[in-house]
């Protein structure tokens, strides 16, 4: 059995595994995120905050109008204590960022979200595309732990 497979397969100990099996990304407040494959990562909650974000990624990403600038989460634990998703390389130019940022603003209206979107590092590229990487805070998450 794979190590992803082994990871899907916990009951907890989810962070720890990942830190001896996966490669290391970056953390934030509430989740940290780790390289599980070529083509997706693994973002886990390090907090309730981080389960409410990614229930919230994991819905928005679920819905059936396919929003072409984020990335799409795959798989999740049923409590959402970690969400797998598209991987998207966070190296990206503040000219994509602008671009991008003009498409965005009807997905960021319809879910009420608050994404840091001036920041590069709240985006990555997946193919050609700028892509967001984080977008599981609404406005209201925020207004109740911040």
């Amino acid at each position: 059995m794979s190590a992803v497979q082994d990871f899907k397969n916990l009951e907890d100990g989810f962070l720890k595994f990942a830190r001896n099996h996966f490669q290391y990304i970056k953390s934030g407040s509430s989740r940290s995120v780790f390289r599980i494959s070529k083509r997706r990562v693994v973002k886990i909650a390090i907090n309730q905050i981080g389960l409410e974000q990614n229930k919230v990624e994991w819905r928005i990403s679920q819905k059936k109008q396919n929003w072409p600038y984020i990335t799409k989460a795959i798989y999740k634990d049923k409590n959402y204590n970690w969400v797998i998703s598209e991987f998207a390389n966070n190296s990206i130019t503040n000219t994509k960022v602008n671009k991008a940022m003009y498409n965005f603003g009807e997905f960021i209206s319809k879910y009420k979200l608050s994404v840091d979107l001036e920041k590069p590092s709240s985006w990555g590229i997946k193919g050609k595309r700028a892509v967001v990487l984080d977008y599981g805070a609404p406005i209201s998450l925020l207004q109740k732990y911040y």
